[in-house]
């Protein structure tokens, strides 16, 4: 009787496991829905703080980040999120710049500097991110 029980509490284990592995798989396929979203139009996102991962370039006239399946930074136009680091965050600059040409996580806050009734001319959007944090992917 005894081994009865341990199969049946194994199986229910095992059950449960591949249960709680659908849902992490689900969570991570959100995830994934939400950064491309991000990088195509990230107006509904304005004033909410979010996580991204990307590619980043931070070089002079190319400051945005760009899908991880577009390491060139080549892709679309406008198919990327500008990074916006505030002058007085040199922690976040000097990250920014170590980090460029790297798969980066960003967490901050998406916003739209750009003055009503007036246009960016930059290659990639008018909206994006006001990095926190960044961080090397492992």
């Amino acid at each position: 009787m005894k081994k009865h029980t341990r199969i049946a509490r194994q199986m229910v284990m095992a059950f449960l496991a591949l249960s709680l592995a659908g849902c992490a798989n689900q969570a991570e396929r959100k995830d994934d829905a939400k950064f491309a979203q991000l990088f195509v139009d990230a107006h509904p996102f304005l004033g909410q703080k979010v996580t991204v991962e990307g590619y980043l370039r931070y070089e002079f006239e190319n400051r945005n980040l760009f899908p991880t399946s577009d390491k060139g930074g080549s892709g679309r136009q406008g198919y990327c999120l500008p990074v916006l680091i505030e002058r007085d965050r040199q922690d976040v600059l000097t990250k920014a710049e170590q980090l460029s040409g790297e798969v980066v996580r960003i967490s901050g806050t998406i916003v739209d500097p750009t003055p009503p009734g007036l246009k960016s001319l930059g290659t990639c959007k008018d909206i994006g991110i006001v990095p926190d944090s960044i961080e090397l992917t492992k």
